[in-house]
């Protein structure tokens, strides 16, 4: 039992309760069992270093002769610490921000300081106990935790030897043969799957006051792959269960999804009946996929097992095609494309020619009908050595302009790989800041991500963020429609915020302004190293975006709970947006239809959102981004409403789904539209058709719904033109 003062010392501390103090502690102690289990060790300042021990198989005499203990694993404290992994425990672990972390961990350090100083007890659930021995103070380690650590060893019991009586050669002989015996049991209990032990459960922390992000106990996470989810031959997964029912399968996929394990179906045949295994992770060898067991909870996963990969495969069971073809466009395109829209800009391109051909036409047709500058970048310069000076004799020539106000340097491909030292680069020229942005395909996977990386490079530099916070002023991160930003600027004034700037913005000065809000609200899920450098800064991070009518609602009340507004005012507003989208929605009350979604602009899942709450059926949805955090909350919604989502897909992907799902309407790219079309389905452009709308609060809804209702109404004109095509043109009314 943990000394009541120690509870008192941290609530207060930390601005909370007795019962906010006790949740968040019971959170710290689940994290470090989690980094003790992965890792074999942690420091904790105030507390001291604990290590996972390991102990060899023991030879003892005893009355019967010679008997050998088996290994075992012991949590050892060490009461000087060695390093402190407190606050990265407090942010990975217990999911807080950098300032929440921050505060947590000097809160823990300095009461656990006080209770080694004063010998308090303080128990630590699922790790541990410290108390008072004799004038000393003791750790003693939790008895779950250790059977946890020895879970490889469970059942093995000391082996008895020879009497002591026996002749020397027997002795030898006995002696052998144990140890032989030990062995052989050793390396029997190094690669067979230990059966699950339960973790002591840990309970969610509450959250701190400091920010409207909730603060949950670790949830254990097994890494895996990007999509789509390959396994290669001699690689090791965990099977979770298996089914005969590939629904039941399913519907336990998004069961564990929502425990935070992230799992995917592989098929299997025996005896010509088909099974659906749920397997999650992907490991090099056996003992990695041996430690992500360990993480599992008994009452997550009953029965795990490991199983080695005889095959390369998919995700959904099929052979690895040779010949996928990512779905985004070039992905510095997408930092052009922020870029090259910024007032008084003038883009230096560092590529080869092939590049700046095709870029030049992006940045003309989709960006800002802008053109492109750069240097000569051939085999000649890469080799002779001269990129850099050719680089800075071009950023002279663009800055004798004295309108030109920012000149950023672009780095793809080429250049990355032959080496740009930034530091080579002038800061300044004529009246233009020069700054590098770093846009290499090899690094950056798609283009809507190169839109978080040329966003947080250009804040990174310029963002006022050591400047006084402006009171209830707010950053909207996210590409948006002119329309939908003028009806965001309208409803925030109505809750009382005072000053918006929208990220990625045409003004220079909105990256400089940025830095100086007090709440960054983040529409679209792929901004993270963006979010990141806010959150060092200590800017409160809203999440999700107002598409339909809960999400609306909610997202209203989450910025102003962050900027601390009139709550009255904020709830007013909220209820009278929701009701207007759910109005919207009542228009389309008669809207049927399987629809698929897969885009690759990465704001497709809250779109899919709209559509389920509109009644519509949508199996599938894929996206070019990975899974983020920001976009989790979306994620566990669709997967159990029983969407199946794909990450980073592929074309093959969302093909194999159209052939599969056989939708009334695809909204994809244009490759998937040929795809879809030619198979008589309905079928537009996401881009083009949704990106280039409004999307937001009643009005989005109304473009999005209204469109979607007129191609589901006639889809049937796409099957006549298939038909036409393919020879029975009867099935054409003439006009």
């Amino acid at each position: 039992m943990t000394d009541h003062s120690i509870i008192t010392e941290l609530a207060e501390l930390l601005e909370t309760d007795a019962s906010g103090a006790s949740h968040l502690l019971k959170g710290f102690a689940g994290a470090m069992c989690h980094e003790l289990l992965l890792h074999r060790r942690l420091s904790v300042k105030g507390l001291g270093l604990f290590t996972s021990g390991s102990a060899a198989p023991r030879r003892n005499r005893g009355e019967e002769g010679w008997f050998y203990t088996p290994p075992a694993q012991s949590l050892v404290w060490k009461a000087r610490s060695r390093g402190d992994d407190t606050f990265r425990l407090a942010m990975e672990g217990m999911r807080l921000d950098a300032a929440q972390g921050e505060r947590m961990a000097g809160a823990l350090s300095q009461v656990f300081s006080r209770a080694r100083k004063k010998r308090l007890d303080l128990h630590l659930a699922g790790f541990g106990t410290f108390g008072a021995v004799g004038k000393g103070f003791d750790f003693t380690a939790d008895e779950g935790l250790l059977s946890v650590l020895n879970s490889d060893y469970e059942g093995l019991n000391p082996v008895a030897s020879a009497s002591p009586g026996t002749s020397p050669m027997l002795k030898i002989v006995a002696v052998s043969v144990v140890f032989a015996v030990v062995s052989a049991m050793a390396l029997l209990f190094m690669f067979r799957v230990s059966p699950p032990v339960s973790v002591p459960e840990l309970p969610a922390a509450s959250p701190l006051p400091v920010s409207v992000d909730s603060v949950a106990a670790p949830v254990p996470v097994l890494p895996e792959p990007a999509q789509p989810a390959l396994l290669e031959a001699g690689e090791f997964t965990v099977v979770l269960a298996t089914y005969t029912s590939e629904m039941k399968a399913r519907r336990e996929v998004a069961r564990l999804d929502s425990t935070g394990i992230r799992a995917a179906l592989w098929p299997a045949y025996a005896n010509g009946v088909k099974y659906w295994r749920i397997r999650t992770g992907r490991f090099a060898d056996r003992n990695d996929a041996r430690l992500a067991v360990r993480a599992l909870g008994e009452n997550v996963v009953p029965v795990p097992y490991i199983q080695e990969v005889k095959k390369q495969v998919l995700k959904n069971g099929k052979k690895a095609c040779n010949a996928l073809h990512p779905q985004s466009m070039c992905p510095a395109f997408g930092g052009l494309r922020v870029l090259t829209r910024i007032d008084g800009v003038q883009v230096c391109l560092a590529a080869d020619q092939g590049c700046l051909y095709g870029l030049t036409f992006v940045s003309h047709f989709y960006a800002a009908r802008k053109s492109i500058v750069s240097p000569e970048l051939m085999n000649v310069q890469i080799s002779g050595g001269s990129m850099i000076d050719d680089l800075r004799r071009t950023i002279e020539e663009i800055a004798r302009d004295p309108s030109i106000r920012f000149i950023p340097v672009v780095s793809t491909c080429v250049a990355e790989t032959a080496g740009i030292a930034e530091e080579l680069l002038p800061k300044k020229a004529g009246n233009a800041e020069v700054l590098l942005v770093r846009l290499p395909a090899f690094q950056i996977r798609t283009h809507p991500e190169a839109k978080d990386v040329a966003a947080a490079t250009l804040l990174k530099r310029f963002g006022a963020f050591g400047e006084p916070r402006k009171p209830k002023s707010l950053v909207v991160l996210g590409e948006i429609f002119p329309l939908d930003a003028m009806t965001i600027g309208t409803i925030l004034q109505k809750i009382g915020v005072e000053s918006v700037v929208t990220l990625p913005g045409r003004a220079f000065e909105d990256y400089v302004d940025a830095g100086q809000a007090e709440a960054c609200a983040v529409l679209h899920p792929f901004y993270g190293k963006t979010v990141d450098l806010f959150r060092e800064h200590g800017v409160k991070i809203v999440g999700g975006n107002p598409i339909g009518a809960n999400a609306t609602a909610e997202w209203i009340r989450d910025i102003g709970a962050a900027l601390d507004l009139d709550s009255a005012a904020v709830e007013a507003v909220a209820l009278e947006e929701s009701e207007k989208v759910r109005e919207v929605l009542g228009r389309f009350g008669g809207l049927s239809g399987r629809v698929i979604v897969a885009g690759y602009e990465g704001n497709e899942l809250p779109v899919v959102r709209l559509l389920l709450e509109a009644g519509l059926e949508v199996p599938y949805a894929s996206t070019s981004i990975a899974r983020t955090v920001l976009g989790e909350d979306d994620h566990r919604v669709l997967s159990m409403l029983g969407t199946e989502i794909c990450y980073r897909k592929y074309l093959e992907d969302d093909m194999e789904a159209v052939v599969r799902l056989k939708p009334d309407l695809v909204i994809g790219t244009t490759s998937l539209d040929s795809f879809a079309k030619e198979r008589g389905i309905a079928a537009i452009y996401y881009t083009n058709n949704i990106s280039a709308r409004p999307l937001f609060f009643a009005t989005g809804a109304a473009a999005v719904l209204g469109m979607i209702s007129g191609l589901l109404n006639g889809k049937e004109s796409f099957r006549a033109m298939k038909e036409y095509f393919t020879g029975n043109r009867n099935t054409l009314t003439p006009p």
